[in-house]
């Protein structure tokens, strides 16, 4: 498994913070961003699947990472193209791919609304 460094940009003045991970593969997952000051938060996956899952885990001591739900409450994992908010507030969020195989090349951006 590799661990791939997120891009941050803001937007708007600093009210929206994007932070994107680019071609994750078979079992990746995205370093850690600290998003604990940030509210409304959007999720953007999209790419190659080959019978991958991503996933989004959370943590207060960037360490131990739980997966994290979204706003209707069921623990986020998906299999397609999608766009989906998360209901909790963790210090730490970062995406996980689950499985896949050689065809597996995911991108997901985050976006925030808050200061920091």
């Amino acid at each position: 498994m590799a661990t791939f460094t997120a891009a941050m940009e803001m937007l708007e003045r600093g009210t929206l913070h994007l932070w994107s991970w680019r071609n994750l593969k078979l079992d990746d997952a995205g370093s850690s961003v600290e998003w604990s000051r940030l509210s409304d938060r959007s999720v953007h996956v999209y790419g190659t699947w080959g019978g991958a899952s991503l996933v989004m885990e959370g943590s207060n001591d960037d360490t131990n990472m739980a997966q994290l739900d979204n706003l209707r409450g069921v623990a986020i994992s998906v299999s397609a193209n999608a766009i989906f908010g998360i209901l909790q507030i963790a210090a730490y969020v970062r995406p996980r791919v689950v499985g896949g195989d050689a065809t597996t090349n995911l991108n997901v951006i985050m976006l925030s609304r808050g200061s920091k």
